[in-house]
């Protein structure tokens, strides 16, 4: 029980820090609907997964990895660049009419996801979160396979419920948005995540 409350402690710290990922998770959802905003989040908690795996079962593989010397500098980069890109994209591409909360399953489950899913693998900031977690807090503690499973059961499911809240909360806003209030809410998103690029590339070369 108490891996569980330290599990959903360490998903709420995670949930309130304001990252490209929320960004992405409201300018979706705003533009596209709850189904949208959603698959983004599906994108985004595939990738956590992936991290967990990754981590679990080739922890010592992978601290071998973070050792290299440009590790942290290539992969801050090419976050950053995929951060300013999609940032780019979202600011410049502005809508002319309201957009309709329409959803066609089989297209855009696809793009939304892979969105979530590139901007969360390559945020260095999931990086060291699951390293810090996974080969470092569940070795040093040195906790049995149930406990672990309890521990990261704790931190996803606050991270979906979170999401999922998120995006509730987004779409609430958008019967009160106008045309002009949802170029202003992709503006914002847009500038976002190429401030969000550019800081973390200028972070990892300095």
């Amino acid at each position: 029980m108490d891996y569980l409350i330290y599990g959903i402690g360490w998903g709420l710290w995670l949930a309130i820090m304001v990252g490209p990922l929320v960004f992405a998770l409201i300018q979706t959802t705003i533009e596209k609907g709850t189904p949208a905003g959603l698959t983004v989040g599906l994108g985004i908690w595939f990738s956590d997964a992936l991290f967990v795996l990754a981590f679990f079962f080739a922890a010592e593989n992978m601290e071998a990895l973070t050792s290299y010397p440009n590790f942290e500098v290539i992969v801050g980069i090419i976050g950053g660049i995929i951060l300013f890109l999609v940032g780019t994209g979202i600011y410049l591409n502005t809508p002319t009419e309201l957009p309709k909360p329409s959803f066609k399953a089989s297209k855009n489950v696809l793009a939304n996801s892979a969105k979530g899913f590139a901007i969360n693998t390559f945020n260095p900031f999931t990086f060291v979160f699951w390293l810090a977690m996974i080969p470092s807090y569940v070795k040093a503690n040195t906790l049995s396979d149930s406990e672990i499973f309890i521990f990261i059961l704790g931190i996803f499911g606050t991270i979906i419920f979170t999401d999922s809240l998120k995006v509730f909360f987004a779409k609430k806003l958008q019967p009160k948005l106008t045309l002009k209030n949802i170029i202003s809410v992709r503006k914002i998103s847009g500038a976002a995540l190429v401030i969000f690029g550019i800081v973390l590339i200028i972070r990892v070369l300095t």
